[in-house]
């Protein structure tokens, strides 16, 4: 066999065994890495580089909600704040994009805000929020507010028991706004409803016994439309529309059911639930495809795409003894969701995925430590990690130039090897047939490679 030969500019410190791969056959050889610092390579296993880390701190209290929107060229996220250890009576806020980071903006007064639904009708933008309980009662009036160009104010008042979801959507060019209804004091097993807009308001429409509801998930397949419901306390619900209601087309026999997740990726339409199964839809009706491993209590899934990467964000409220536990970023493999990320969180109850320009963010909703409603919640940034940034960096310091690095009477870094961090390869230039060097490095170090001459590989 003729081996490739590897010249180093400064005397070689570790020894470490990669695999070198081409088209059509696999051959081993041994290297050495000099501790210079012309490349970084990554330890297996690690991300590809790319997480979301800790971008902003926002306190909150009681936080069960992020709903994020846009109105002209303007940025809000929105908090529903439900206890402050004292009272359900307190305000919920807007905060508003200064380039930078997200400001206070408006404090509106909530009775144990829950849910907030932004949307538009015309031109004229609406937020809703669901008050579950005012100390006394769940049976309670939720609000629906409008945009007056500076604020939202209130705009309608509708009736509700025990609410912990609403849901707009359109039908063809009709505009809907449904609830869910969780407890209205005495029972779960009770109605919820869904209104319609008649030009100037909400009016009810239809109402659908749910038994303990916490969520509606409304999407489209093909021409159909369909309302699936998270019954906590019984069997949870598909409907689809029949051209004048929503009636019962799918029942899926699970208990404690608190989120419906609707997504699709390529053709493939998915329902995920927390706490954790994951449905595909066969043609005909959603058939289980996936169990993810969550905690006890997962409150909520959050879908996102970015670039060609699929995720799952799941809220893990609590375990059985703390609610101090990590969330978890599932990444899709080409035929499932594996693990990607671990975020610690404090009784963690909703993610909202967001971009603004180039930057993808998640917000969530921490709800209460063991001790206290009076918390932080937490934005996080995706981007490169640290470490990658350090590869980066390192990696371009040397290529322009390479003496800061240590490296002396090197020739021109065009020979140099050059390390991709995304498929964790290193590749081996000018050679016709493109070898790439497969690395199994277990700890951090900043390496050094450079070409002298290439010869033919033979099979060992």
């Amino acid at each position: 066999m003729v081996a490739l030969s590897i010249k180093f500019c400064k005397q070689p410190t570790l020894t470490e065994r990669l695999t070198m791969i081409n088209k059509h056959k696999t051959t081993r050889l041994t290297v050495i890495l000099s501790t210079a610092l012309m490349l970084f390579l990554t330890p297996v296993g690690y991300a590809q580089g790319f997480e979301f880390e800790e971008f902003q701190s926002i306190p909150t209290q009681g936080a069960t909600d992020w709903e994020f929107f846009t109105i002209g060229n303007d940025r809000y996220l929105a908090v529903a704040n439900g206890s402050n250890d004292s009272t359900y009576n307190i305000n919920s806020k807007i905060y508003r994009w200064n380039g930078a980071s997200f400001i206070e903006y408006q404090s509106i007064p909530t009775q144990k805000g829950v849910d907030w639904e932004f949307f538009t009708i015309g031109t004229d933008h609406y937020l809703a929020v669901a008050n579950y309980s005012n100390d006394s009662t769940n049976n309670i009036n939720s609000k629906l507010y409008r945009w007056n160009g500076a604020s939202f104010v209130e705009y309608q008042s509708i009736p509700t028991q025990g609410p912990w979801d609403w849901e707009f959507f359109t039908i063809g060019s009709d505009y809907y706004l449904a609830v869910a209804n969780y407890y209205n004091g005495s029972t779960h097993n009770f109605n919820s409803k869904l209104y319609r807009w008649n030009g100037a308001s909400f009016i009810e429409y239809q109402s659908i016994p749910t038994q303990g509801a916490l969520d509606w998930e409304f999407f489209t397949i093909g021409t159909d439309h369909y309302l699936a419901v998270a019954n906590h306390r019984n069997d949870s619900k598909l409907y689809r529309w029949n051209g004048a209601s929503f009636i019962e087309y799918q029942s899926f026999p699970i208990l404690g059911s608190q989120d419906w997740q609707y997504f699709m990726i390529g053709t493939d339409h998915y329902l995920a639930v927390a706490n954790n199964s994951l449905y595909r839809w066969n043609g005909a009706s959603f058939v289980e495809y996936q169990s993810i491993s969550t905690q006890e209590e997962a409150i909520d899934w959050e879908f996102f795409t970015i670039g060609s990467n699929h995720y799952l964000a799941v809220a893990n409220y609590s375990n059985d003894s703390t609610k101090s536990i990590n969330s978890k970023l599932y990444q899709w493999n080409g035929a499932s969701f594996i693990e990607h990320q671990s975020i610690p969180t404090q009784g963690a109850h909703d993610w909202k995925y967001f971009t603004i320009g180039t930057d993808h963010y998640l917000a969530v909703a921490n709800r209460l430590t063991d001790s206290t409603y009076n918390t932080s919640s937490k934005i996080y940034r995706y981007g490169r990690s640290q470490y990658e940034e350090a590869y980066q960096a390192g990696r371009q310091a040397c290529i322009d130039e390479p003496s800061s690095c240590g490296i002396q009477n090197c020739s021109a870094p065009t020979n140099v090897a050059t390390f991709d961090i995304t498929s964790n390869v290193l590749h081996i230039p000018n050679y016709e047939n493109t070898y790439w060097l497969k690395f199994g490095l277990t700890s951090w170090e900043p390496v050094q490679l450079q070409l002298q001459s290439f010869g033919e590989i033979g099979a060992e």
